[in-house]
């Protein structure tokens, strides 16, 4: 194992703004690529049905990496860095548990979350909402349970969601997180209006989707602050799906929180074990056709 970063220094990172795992990978990763020709096809089709796609962009991770480098955004040249957390305020930048895999489209990451990899950046003015609407949509599957070995925690998406327990900050940096719940089966999309959670502060939304393990699904979380609702579309490669709405009028808070990408926080536990692939921001809500485009008849997009 490498040398986890000091925890004075982690106690710093984790209170700002952090860049946030050695088992052999155990689970069966499902092969979840199309047909190249097929791929090809629909990609061109999608692009040419909506081509508004890039307008209010933020960030596109098309996480088709390797190794120890950072994992880097398309639009804005933000780094997702690989990281594992090594025991409660240790963590070191490590991408061993974190592997290029066939996915939803194309190439994704394997994350290794029950090892505590996962992949994390501190926040960048792309991701700066403002309170007002955004969109995060992407790919992701959760692996098979190891039954010598299971793993049954809350497994995370996308998350800025940093709070006192785990950072030491002297206020909350909570802002939204994608989870799914292993006690229902389902995915979770929660908001903050003022970075703490619960009655008052937060809002969920459930989707009613009963979540298979070693699929691919195309999550669509968004907040719209015209209508002021949150919204969690889940789909699969062969039904694109309904949409999960919750009213909230009190918008999102927007602060100083660590993007991460397979856990809830850089310093806390939630991690993923699975696939994520294509992933997208945005400042603004997305049409209806073009979401259609980004699911692309199951197969996906990469912009």
């Amino acid at each position: 194992m490498r040398a986890a970063v000091p925890l004075a220094v982690l106690l710093v990172a984790c209170a700002a703004s952090a860049n946030p795992i050695d088992r052999e990978q155990g689970a069966a990763v499902a092969d979840t690529t199309p047909p190249d020709d097929a791929a090809a096809s629909h990609a061109q089709g999608a692009a040419s049905r909506a081509p508004t796609l890039h307008e209010g962009l933020a960030l596109f991770f098309p996480l088709d990496e390797s190794g120890d480098d950072a994992r880097m955004d398309r639009v804005s040249g933000v780094p997702l860095l690989p990281w594992q957390r090594t025991g409660f305020g240790q963590y070191a930048v490590d991408g061993r548990g974190t592997t290029a895999v066939a996915a939803a489209v194309n190439t994704g990451q394997h994350v290794v979350g029950s090892d505590g990899y996962h992949f994390a950046t501190a926040t960048a003015p792309a991701l700066e909402h403002a309170g007002g609407s955004f969109t995060w949509a992407g790919w992701v599957s959760i692996d098979a349970p190891d039954a010598a070995d299971p793993y049954t925690d809350p497994q995370t998406w996308i998350a800025k969601w940093n709070g006192i327990p785990d950072t030491y900050a002297s206020h909350d940096h909570r802002e939204y997180r994608v989870w799914y719940e292993p006690s229902q089966s389902r995915w979770r999309f929660e908001v903050s209006s003022d970075g703490h959670e619960g009655a008052m502060h937060s809002r969920v939304v459930t989707h009613p989707a009963n979540i298979e393990r070693a699929q691919p699904y195309f999550l669509e979380a968004w907040h719209d602050a015209e209508l002021a609702t949150i919204n969690l579309r889940v789909s699969t490669r062969a039904e694109r799906g309904a949409t999960a709405s919750e009213s909230w009028s009190d918008g999102v808070f927007s602060g100083a929180a660590d993007l991460d990408v397979g856990a809830q926080n850089t310093c806390t536990d939630a991690h993923l074990q699975g696939i994520v692939d294509a992933l997208g921001y945005w400042n603004r809500t997305l049409t209806d056709d073009e979401s259609a485009a980004l699911w692309n008849a199951g197969a996906g997009l990469e912009l």
